[in-house]
């Protein structure tokens, strides 16, 4: 059986005389050396004539050292042993109680829990027995035995968490235990947490390192390579600075150089510094030979202008040299090494460590040292290596510009362009800029000219200028119109079945003429579209794109308002105009596939063939530089324009609205989207064209449905489309909106003379809403309709049915200037003229409904009343009345 406890070594006993005896000779002993001592000490003293005797020099008596709490007295061990002699009897009673009176006299000792957890195992209670050895191990968290046997005891319970815990409890109290940090990254592997196995061995690095400096940097660059996998430079750092501290003169130039360049990625200019003066024999001192320490170097560098000189070996391999050169610059050192750069910068340097070359002088123009950047750079336009280079040319023209050359900087950017590179965007980008600051306009918009940067193979397209494409609205809008529906012929009564089936009919004709139409127009669109290749589209060549844009914001200045406008539509929407075809003006049928308007959509983002979702390729914007973001705001820029010019510029404000909302900047963020939707709205119906504002009013139909706005919009768009195929689309619709939906479908069946149907629609609508004055109305209107049908066997009971509906319009609706208007309307539309005369002269007398002149103004209809009365009057003869009345209310 497994030993669980162990006997503490107790100091034999002595009697109490011999302890005293003992006591005594042993004190007069050590008074005897310790005043001999001091005499000798004093005579020595004495013999010293500076000697001064000082308080720190005193003799202070020895403390006698306090035993460990945990540690039992000698009564109590010896009354333990005669506990773990009753437990080798088996008498666990008996050696229970005298481990409970050994701990209510020492509480924080650890051996009677020992002991008492054994009597608990022998019993079989292994959990208590767990506890017991949990609290041991926690008064004594030195003794590695009780945590192995609590982590054994884990093991084989297989609660893995339980015994990482006990393992992390013993590393805590023994972080020298090899064997125990290795059983716990196993454990650490086992779960999974790769991440806390690195760190253990991290740490092992420092507290435990290898016996070899090959292995401590071998194993240093393993870490660091996994934790570098991790994105944890930070520990990548600690890791070969680990190996360094214990061995640092075993570590390779590599692994200076990987340390280093950690640093300078993380920015910790300081602690490379201090790296290198630590590690890498590098020396900076003042004038007076005081050297830069690494173990003071914040305090130091707060002067940083007092040290003057900079060593270190001439084996430094280029990558160190420059790395350090690097650091100084950053810590405003750079008077110390701007000699040395200027050696560096040979054919070779310039070859192998180009990039390093490049961050020295980027740091250089941060911290404002132009001359000796422009200098740098000027030596690298004479070396072989670095003269055809673009970019040494553009940061030259850079510094230049800083410096006041601004001559030499155009010299410069006209290199890069004539010479080097022609499709060079930063390059003609900055040289434009730089013309337009010093007053040379004209010459910056010929050379931000995108027919300048365009290659040979999409050079020979023709793109459109704004002033080219036509407008949407200068082809008829009846182009696109279906034919019309044909007339009922039926003279039976209202509610006759075969007037309802006879218009299923029609219904079902146009539908089958609407689907082979749009079969049709999709075809001859996708035969137009694929007739133009990706190649040339101006979306396709990335520079010449970045120069359009750039022109355009060149050009929006108040001078040059309409050439901006022609410039951002070329930019903007020639691609989109292009891949739609001559027909462009048929766009509504476009809007109304989605199939088609994502294929167009992924041809302008992509450039390319597929039809995938627009939404996962944006790499188009991002090859080009220019962000969503750009395009947005030169959209806005443009329909600003647009807009201050109406009402001239209404067709191509309707065009910009439409294929704003094709264009995959706008379209694949919402905000934008719903924004571009909205403006295409509105312009449509300000431009009378119906039908691409009902297909975006049917796109957002389940936003808005619940919203009286979205249905009268939706209304004026179908009358304004003039194709009401479309409100029996809106029957498929949900039954929540069945109210707006049975008014709309029956302006349609009033409109097509399907009176009947309409009244059959309203009469449901009425069970449904039976104090709604609206419905009403309009029921009185239908069978004002019937009334005047042709073919009918008596007019009067329609017409009945009409009045008595206006009646209870009137009961409903309330006593108001609409109320008489509609009745007197009705009336003179059955020639009724006594009676409307009566109803028109009630509307002139009566107020308008508002609380606001403004609200008034708007729901004033005397006007109306006025003309209609001048009429009925003008018609009898009574002309003298009727010019009163046009003279009162309608001459303004």
């Amino acid at each position: 059986m497994r030993e669980m406890h162990r006997k503490e070594s107790c100091p034999q006993q002595r009697t109490r005389g011999s302890r005293r005896a003992q006591g005594a000779d042993d004190i007069g002993d050590d008074a005897e050396e310790e005043g001999e001592e001091e005499i000798s000490e004093s005579t020595d003293d004495s013999s010293d004539p500076e000697y001064v005797p000082s308080k720190e020099q005193r003799r202070r008596k020895a403390r006698k050292k306090r035993a460990p709490k945990n540690r039992l007295s000698v009564e109590l061990a010896q009354y333990l042993g005669e506990a773990e002699r009753f437990l080798n009897n088996d008498q666990f009673d008996e050696a229970e109680e005298i481990c409970r009176t050994i701990i209510a006299s020492a509480p924080n000792s650890s051996p009677p829990y020992v002991v008492l957890a054994e009597i608990y195992y022998r019993r079989g209670d292994h959990e208590k027995s767990t506890e017991y050895m949990f609290e041991a191990a926690q008064r004594n968290p030195g003794d590695t035995s009780l945590w192995l046997s609590l982590i054994d005891f884990a093991e084989e319970k297989n609660d893995l968490a339980l015994a990482m815990h006990y393992t992390k409890l013993a590393l805590r109290g023994d972080r020298q235990n090899s064997d125990i940090r290795r059983r716990l990254i196993q454990y650490y592997e086992r779960v999974g947490q790769s991440r806390s196995a690195l760190m253990l061995r991290l740490s092992a690095l420092s507290v435990t390192p290898e016996p070899s400096g090959e292995k401590q940097f071998q194993l240093a660059r393993t870490l660091a390579d996994e934790f570098f996998k991790l994105m944890d430079r930070p520990s990548s750092i600690r890791a070969y600075e680990s190996a360094f501290e214990k061995y640092p003169d075993s570590g390779t130039d590599a692994d200076k150089n990987t340390t280093l360049s950690m640093m300078l990625q993380l920015r910790k200019y300081e602690n490379a510094l201090k790296f290198l003066l630590r590690y890498c024999n590098v020396s900076i001192t003042t004038e007076a030979g005081k050297p830069l320490r690494w173990d003071r170097l914040a305090e130091q560098l707060k002067h940083p202008n007092k040290y003057t000189n900079l060593t270190f070996p001439e084996t430094t391999p280029p990558e160190l040299y420059m790395k350090l050169f690097l650091i100084l610059i950053h810590l405003k050192l750079s008077a110390i090494c701007i000699p040395f750069v200027r050696a560096s910068l040979t054919e070779e340097n310039a070859e192998k460590h180009f990039d390093w070359l490049l961050d020295i002088i980027k740091s250089f123009r941060t911290y404002g040292l132009h001359s000796a950047a422009g200098e740098m750079l000027l030596k690298l336009t004479i070396l072989e290596s670095a003269k055809q280079l673009p970019l040494v040319w553009t940061m030259l023209a850079e510094v230049q510009v800083e410096l006041g050359q601004v001559e030499k900087a155009i010299s410069s950017y006209r290199h890069v362009l004539d010479t080097l590179a022609p499709r060079h965007t930063e390059a003609r980008v900055a040289l434009g800029g730089l013309l337009k600051r010093v007053g040379r306009h004209e010459e910056a918009l010929d050379l931000m000219a995108p027919s300048n940067v365009i290659s040979g193979q999409s050079s020979s397209r023709s793109t459109k200028r704004p002033s080219e494409v036509p407008s949407p609205l200068s082809k008829s809008k009846n182009s696109n119109r279906p034919n019309k529906l044909r007339e009922s012929q039926s003279g039976a009564m209202p509610f006759e079945p075969s007037d309802t089936s006879d218009q299923e009919h029609r219904d079902r004709d146009d539908d089958d003429d609407f689907a082979v139409e749009q079969a049709k127009r999709d075809a001859k669109w996708l035969k137009t579209s694929s007739a133009v290749s990706d190649a040339s589209l101006l979306s396709n060549d990335p520079v010449a794109y970045r120069i359009a844009f750039e022109r355009c914001k060149m050009l929006d200045h108040p001078d040059s308002t309409h050439q901006f406008m022609d410039e951002a539509w070329n930019v903007l929407f020639t691609d989109v105009a292009r891949l739609c075809g001559p027909d462009w003006a048929e766009l509504a049928v476009i809007l109304d596939n989605s199939r088609l308007r994502a294929r167009l959509m992924s041809r302008l983002g992509t450039n390319d063939n597929s039809c995938k979702l627009v939404t996962s390729r944006t790499h188009g914007l991002k090859e080009r530089n220019v962000t969503t973001a750009d395009i947005w705001s030169l959209y806005l820029r443009l329909i600003g324009m647009l807009m201050a010019e109406m009402p001239n510029t209404l067709a191509h404000l309707e065009a910009a609205a439409i294929w704003g909302g094709l264009l995959p900047a706008i379209y694949n963020d919402e905000s934008r989207r719903a924004a571009a939707s909205n403006l295409l709205i509105s312009s449509c119906l300000v431009g009378h064209n119906g039908t691409p504002a009902y297909f975006k009013l049917r796109e957002i139909y389940k936003k808005w449905s619940h919203q009286n706005q979205y249905w009268n919009l939706m209304n004026i768009a179908i009358l304004l489309a003039r194709d009401f195929r479309q409100c029996r689309l809106l029957d498929r619709f949900s039954e929540d909106c069945r109210y707006p939906l049975g008014i709309i479908s029956n302006n349609d069946c009033i409109v097509r003379g399907s009176h009947r149907l309409a009244i059959a629609r309203l009469i449901g609508l009425r069970e449904q809403y039976p104090h709604d004055p609206l419905i009403a109305l309009l029921l009185g209107v239908g069978f004002l309709g019937v009334s005047l049908h042709k073919h009918i066997a008596s007019h009067h009971p329609p017409v009945l049915q009409g009045l008595g509906f206006l009646n209870e319009y009137r009961r409903l609706r309330g006593y108001c200037q609409e109320v008489y208007y509609n009745i007197a309307r009705f009336c003179h539309q059955l020639m009724l003229c006594h009676i409307a005369i009566e109803y028109y002269e009630k509307v002139l007398k009566m107020e308008p409904v508002g609380d606001t002149e403004e609200e008034k103004a708007l729901t004033d209809l005397r006007s109306e009343a006025a003309f209609n009365l001048a009429l009925i009057y003008r018609s009898n003869g009574n002309r003298a009345m009727a010019h009163h009345l046009i003279q009162s209310y309608l001459v303004i």
